[in-house]
């Protein structure tokens, strides 16, 4: 924000730039700096928010500026904000706007699929339905190969004119079999009256196809009649499923698969293991990408589907041979984490959470963040090499991104699971398990602990054979690999050897004698980074109440509370301070120093009032979750209050929108609550998902 400093800086650095016509070793060097250092400038002077200085120094020196496109966005961004601040306070001007306009007219047409420039196009030329009609016939006639030229009058057309856009938009794609035709639709949706007439005009091209092999409107029999069925029962069991009809997505995706086309679709089954997955299906869903990945065993994408979905069903022995196959050297592990493949680590490291495989899930959620470091280091180079080069435009570019590195959803989700670990390592440490199942043991006869031992032996000598195994079939396909390459005359590569991992299992992670501090390390990275974001201020709560930092505790809090207010997981955590407040020692200062702010976030009623209003409010599985937790902190365990409440609770939730996932969690909470609140949404969500037994086991 120091934008005068920064003008001072670089006028130093200016005075030092050799003149363009002078005598030197590189002229287009030279202008190349000069070029960058206006655009710099001007970028500079533009967050400064002295517009009219920006835009001056932008016409003035157009003639010296190299990057054309560049300069023609800076302007017409420029020109643009000058016309909102001239239009609200001199409504008359429309000068700036004329200008950024035209300007964003050049662009599009230098590169008519950027998405941006038309959006701004339409906003700078502030036309109605029927001119921006007018404008995207120009430009499909002049553009005919830009496809977005296409797509965009879906976004200002309604009623019949869509319905006709959309028909005639899908035909091209359809017969093309292009994979992204949905995910170019999927914005439509939050329109309610789109949403119905899409559903109404593929239901009319999946008809006229099936009847009469032809599109709408036309009678013309399509060259490859059963591909292009195939295609449009796709797009409409994609509806299906967004409209939250499971059934009739599956059911449609399964008459395209049934056509058998040839060559094959492998899309189809992609679609239905999704479809299955967001039904509860997860076994299902790994049988059809398994479909998928073995029709094409040299596809890398196949195989990640494939990966994702045997750790999402909790198979993660199979989803790490299966892994292995892409590896270069047969080693799964050390191979993804070298390739900082995030997206494993992070299902891998929920898959062995779910699984209570606690060592393991550290491990790989402590690799994705250590990944981020790395990228945030990576950056150093970076810095001399734009300094160098003097693209400082890029420079701060960069900048920016580094300081949004540990805001990415990834990096997140890992956080997430990360704190989750080791919150639970602190509640329930690996010593008090074993404590526990020692004790069970010692209830038993000696015959029947001997038989338990029996099967923890059989189970440990099954699981070390199992990871034998996958280590022999990764080398097995390393050698298969190595001989074809020999045989196809290339060189093969050699296995690299590297040091062994001494906790491959993350049993040392999982020993910690301090695991809120390590959970703390890493959500200071999101207090600095992600401070706009409730769940970092909720995390640090967890951490602190724990600690018996409650003045900390109630700053995080507050901090939630001010970015969202409604949020349930914030006000779970407003009954869990009260309740730490209340039954601390009463001889403590600082506690009753925080007492009354505590109690004031109450809103005036009592911390039994504010649970029981939780219970009442709560609408979807994820609130319920967070109010069922409420309940059970502020009544305890086992009281007729707590079931009372948690009952009415699972009476009064809907689950219309809910996903398979977000219902699993809220189960096993439920669960370790109370047995009668669980089954009763055990039977609520199976009837939601009668093809996701499975999940609530």
């Amino acid at each position: 924000g120091a934008h005068a400093e920064s003008l001072e800086t670089f006028a130093k650095y200016e005075a030092e730039i050799p003149d363009p016509s002078s005598d030197t070793d590189d002229q287009k060097l030279v202008k190349f700096e000069k070029s960058e250092g206006h655009l710099f400038k001007a970028q500079v002077l533009e967050h400064a928010g002295k517009l009219d200085s920006a835009a001056d120094l932008l016409t003035s020196k157009a003639s010296e500026i190299v990057d054309r496109v560049g300069w023609m966005t800076a302007t017409a961004r420029v020109q643009k904000k000058l016309s909102d601040f001239w239009y609200a306070n001199v409504p008359t001007s429309n000068t700036h706007l004329e200008k950024a306009a035209s300007l964003y007219r050049r662009l599009v047409d230098t590169m008519p699929d950027n998405h941006e420039w038309h959006l701004a196009l339409r906003e700078t030329l502030s036309l109605d339905e029927a001119g921006l009609v007018a404008l995207y016939a120009e430009l499909q006639e002049k553009h005919p190969s830009a496809e977005y030229c296409e797509r965009a009058p879906l976004d200002f057309l309604s009623g019949d004119d869509f319905s006709k856009a959309l028909a005639a938009y899908v035909v091209k794609p359809l017969r093309k079999g292009v994979p992204s035709l949905w995910t170019e639709l999927g914005g439509l949706y939050s329109d309610a009256d789109k949403t119905a007439r899409m559903g109404a005009v593929f239901a009319k091209i999946v008809d006229s196809l099936r009847v009469n092999k032809s599109f709408p409107e036309t009678k013309e029999v399509e060259k490859n009649p059963h591909q292009v069925f195939a295609n449009a029962l796709t797009l409409r069991s994609f509806h299906f499923d967004k409209v939250g009809d499971r059934e009739g997505a599956l059911k449609t995706i399964d008459e395209a698969i049934a056509l058998n086309v040839k060559p094959a679709i492998l899309e189809l089954h992609l679609a239905k293991a999704a479809f299955l997955k967001r039904s509860g299906d997860y076994q299902g869903a790994v049988a059809q990408a398994q479909v998928a990945r073995t029709a094409d065993t040299a596809d890398r994408y196949l195989n990640g589907i494939c990966v994702k979905r045997l750790l999402q069903a909790g198979d993660y022995l199979t989803a790490e041979r299966t892994a292995s196959l892409f590896a270069r050297d047969g080693d799964q592990a050390s191979n993804l984490y070298d390739m900082q493949c995030c997206w494993f680590e992070t299902e891998a490291g929920w898959c062995h959470l779910r699984g209570n495989r606690r060592g393991r899930a550290l491990k790989y959620f402590q690799a994705v963040v250590k990944h981020y470091k790395d990228m945030e280091e990576d950056q150093f180079d970076f810095h001399q090499y734009c300094l160098r080069k003097m693209t400082l435009r890029s420079y701060v570019e960069m900048l920016r991104v580094t300081d949004s590195v540990y805001d990415k959803p990834r990096f997140r989700e890992a956080v997430d699971g990360l704190v989750q670990t080791y919150l639970s390592v602190h509640d329930d440490p690996p010593s008090a398990q074993l404590a526990r199942e020692e004790a069970q043991l010692a209830k038993l006869s000696k015959e029947e602990r001997q038989k338990i031992r029996k099967k923890q032996k059989a189970q440990k000598e099954r699981f070390e054979k199992d990871e034998k195994e996958a280590a022999d079939a990764a080398e097995a396909e390393r050698q298969k690999l190595q001989e074809q390459a020999a045989k196809d005359g290339k060189k093969p590569v050699a296995k690299v050897e590297k040091p062994p991992d001494l906790d491959p299992v993350g049993d040392l992670l999982l020993q910690s004698e301090t695991p809120l501090d390590d959970a703390l390390a890493v959500l200071t990275l999101m207090q600095k980074h992600a401070s706009n974001r409730p769940k970092t201020h909720n995390d640090l709560f967890s951490v602190y109440v724990r600690q018996g930092k409650v003045p900390l505790a109630l700053r995080s809090l507050k901090r939630a509370l001010a970015l969202d207010s409604r949020n349930f997981e914030t006000k779970k955590s407003v009954c869990e301070l009260v309740v730490a407040v209340n039954s601390g020692p009463g001889d403590d200062k600082l506690l009753q120093l925080v007492k009354p702010q505590a109690l004031e976030l109450l809103g005036g009623v009592t911390v039994e009032q504010y649970a029981e209003a939780l219970v009442t409010a709560a609408a979807n599985a994820t609130e319920t979750k967070f109010a069922a937790r409420a309940v059970f902190c502020v009544f305890g365990s086992g009281s007729k209050k707590t079931k009372a409440l948690l009952a009415k609770a699972v009476n009064s939730i809907s689950l219309e929108t809910a996903k398979a996932k977000v219902c699993r969690e809220t189960f096993e909470t439920l669960r370790a609550m109370d047995a009668d609140a669980a089954v009763l949404f055990k039977k609520k969500c199976t009837e939601k998902f009668p093809r996701g037994g499975e999940l609530f086991q």
